[in-house]
């Protein structure tokens, strides 16, 4: 399941398409939402969401998530 697609909404804050990004990351409702997924077994999919609410997931989670479609920053 997906927490934001390129928006900000009560959850978490998607990365924008362009222009300045957000530094917010997860919402507390976002975490209870996060916690209540995975108690349940739902996959977090990271894809849309900005850099902070994507590390909020990361240190908020022990089960897996996953990126749906993504795109490396880059290539070394």
């Amino acid at each position: 399941m997906g927490l934001s697609w390129s928006n900000t909404n009560k959850f978490a804050t998607g990365v924008k398409f362009s222009g300045k990004q957000s530094k917010t990351g997860l919402t507390d409702e976002g975490k209870e939402l996060l916690a209540e997924c995975q108690s349940l077994g739902i996959t977090i999919d990271v894809s849309h969401l900005n850099d902070p609410s994507f590390w909020d997931v990361i240190e908020s989670t022990t089960k897996p998530i996953f990126a749906t479609h993504s795109n490396a920053r880059a290539i070394t």
